[in-house]
């Protein structure tokens, strides 16, 4: 919920001639403050493909790899 994963694409982003991010994320985690499990790996899939299908944050990633754990 830290929403982590954005700063870890955007930080990506900078590595100068990087092709594709490969990116590991917990598959299911538990947040003790309200006690609520998302599937994180999910999330970040949908995220990726939203930023890449609206366009108006280009990437420079040829492909990028969600590893869920």
């Amino acid at each position: 919920m830290g929403n982590a994963v954005y700063r870890d694409i955007v930080r990506a982003s900078l590595i100068a001639d990087a092709k594709y991010l490969v990116i590991g994320i917990r598959q299911f985690y538990v947040y003790e403050k309200n006690d609520v499990s998302r599937n994180d790996s999910i999330s970040t899939r949908d995220l990726l493909n939203s930023i890449y299908a609206s366009g108006r944050l280009r990437l420079p990633f040829e492909g990028v790899l969600v590893i869920g754990w």
